[in-house]
């Protein structure tokens, strides 16, 4: 059945490249030079505009081209952000929206088209709207052409787009037949490269990278089935490869299998563990850098065992560490504070390669009481109970100086990678979801103050005074720091709440 369902969502987006791959009047735009920058989140930057999704919109609202305007893509110059009267210009008057939350799975402006995806405005036969399949598009930046790459049916498939050479590939991670498939599709929808029964994948850190890496059991081909013990392959992102790089074959009796835990911009970090737990039970963390994986990583000097055993490993090797290189990885310790771990010193009887390098208590005490979000480079950011950010800067920690600043006062979307925040021309770029501001993008000017300061209390009390909601002065002056523009429906939502909640005379 699913492959009948598949068949068919693929004659319809042959049908859509037809009925989309034409000329249009277009939006009227130009100004499309320039080079660009954070591609594959909800706002990108090329040239003199910041390009962003006009808010959080759901999937089925009528999609036809030219009806959304929450949820469309917009612009603004880069300049203009923070500005009361920035003008804000529609690019795309479609929602640019994913279901999806993995690293990358935004839409990515290459040369003058931006690859996106959108829910679905097609009918099935009983003239249901198919919003609930995801289709995968590019539109020019000008507006004049728009063609649908391919149609899947979940909303949520982890994707990535990397233009590669001349040509820009689609590339989706997804369960086909309850198996993990990655595969990769050119600009025509056409089926490049598949690769079958993954275990578990890492897309880099890096959005213009050109490869991914992933597990999966090994297959024995004359017995026609899988073996115990799984392999690394490196995958080429144009399909061009998908080489076995480390087989577990031949350790123990059964065998290894091996799990991806990082992919930064220029290192691959992973952890084998024996099939058979009677011989071992040991897990052993491997670090290696990206240009020194060559053709193996069998028998590779360049390959550093990390770690092998210490009762900390979960720990260190976990999504929320800052893997700054080979010998330093840091994580943060709610009871010892940040530690970085070097495996280079990990024989010293006195730290076994541990190295506690911020102990002050109080910024311990303030971060113990936050939940970690996501990394921007060297910068650790946090949010903690009313969805306000935090930061701190890993390198300065690393360098004695532990330093937690508060960045927002006003709570902004942080359930997803798609819509976490961005940050842009000393702004925080974030989606608004408290009454009456309709789930909007703002940008909220960067005030960081450190929160174990002196005077800090009186400092954060005085800036979140300009967020008391409860003062109309306060909605109407926060309202300026939209950047998009709101419809109708929400314009007319947002005069009912004022007229209702104050007094005119107010």
């Amino acid at each position: 059945m699913k492959k009948i369902i598949c068949l068919v969502l693929a004659i319809i987006a042959t049908l859509s490249l037809i009925a989309c791959d034409g000329s249009t009047k277009g939006n009227g735009l130009s100004g499309f030079d320039g080079s660009v920058s954070s591609n594959g989140g909800f706002a990108v930057t090329k040239g003199d505009y910041t390009y962003f999704v006009n808010g959080i919109e759901d999937s089925t609202v009528s999609n036809n081209y030219g009806d959304p305007l929450k949820g469309a893509l917009l612009r603004v110059k880069t300049v203009d952000i923070g500005s009361e009267n920035a003008k804000t210009e529609v690019v795309i008057p479609k929602l640019v929206y994913t279901g999806a939350y993995g690293s990358g799975s935004g839409f990515y402006i290459f040369d003058n088209w931006v690859y996106y995806t959108s829910p679905c405005d097609d009918k099935d036969k009983t003239g249901t709207v198919m919003n609930t399949s995801l289709e995968y598009l590019r539109t020019k930046l000008d507006g004049t052409k728009t063609e649908v790459i391919l149609t899947l049916s979940a909303l949520n498939d982890v994707y990535r787009y990397v233009k590669i050479g001349e040509k820009v590939y689609l590339v989706t991670y997804t369960v086909v037949d309850s198996k993990n498939v990655i595969t990769v599709y050119g600009e025509d929808g056409s089926e490049i490269k598949k690769a079958e029964g993954v275990s578990n994948y890492v897309f880099s850190d890096d959005i213009a990278a050109e490869y991914c890496y992933y597990v999966k059991l090994a297959h024995n081909e004359t017995l026609d089935q899988d073996e115990s013990f799984s392999e690394i392959h490196r995958f080429k992102l144009d399909g061009s490869e998908d080489k076995v790089i480390l087989s577990g074959e031949g350790i123990g009796t059964q065998g290894v299998t091996y799990t991806l835990i990082k992919n930064t911009a220029d290192a691959l970090y992973y952890s084998e563990k024996y099939v058979d737990t009677s011989v071992n039970t040991i897990t052993t963390y491997y670090g290696v850098k990206l240009d020194k994986i060559g053709e193996s990583l069998k028998n590779n000097a360049e390959v550093k065992t990390l770690d092998n055993g210490t009762a900390k490993a979960s720990t260190v090797f976990a999504a929320n560490s800052y893997f700054k290189d080979l010998n330093s990885i840091v994580y943060f310790d709610s009871t010892c504070g940040f530690v970085e771990y070097n495996y280079e010193n990990a024989g010293n009887v006195q730290t076994l390669g541990f190295d506690y390098v911020m102990t002050q208590k109080d910024v311990i005490s303030s971060l113990s009481s936050l939940t970690f979000a996501f990394y921007e480079g060297n910068v650790a950011y946090f949010t903690d109970s009313n969805a306000l950010y935090y930061s701190i800067d890993v390198d300065q920690v690393l360098a004695g100086n532990a330093k937690l600043e508060q960045l927002t006062y006003t709570a902004i979307h942080t359930a997803s990678a798609w819509f976490r925040p961005e940050f842009v021309n000393g702004h925080i770029l974030g989606a608004v979801e408290a009454s009456p501001f309709g789930s909007y993008i703002h940008a909220i000017k960067i005030n960081a103050i450190d929160v174990n300061g002196t005077d800090a209390d009186d400092a954060i009390a005085e800036a979140k005074e300009a967020y008391d909601f409860s003062e109309r002065a306060n909605i109407e002056s926060f309202v300026k720091t939209r950047i998009g523009q709101i419809n109708d429906a929400d314009k007319e939502t947002y005069d009912t709440y004022i007229s209702d909640t104050f007094d005119e005379e107010e």
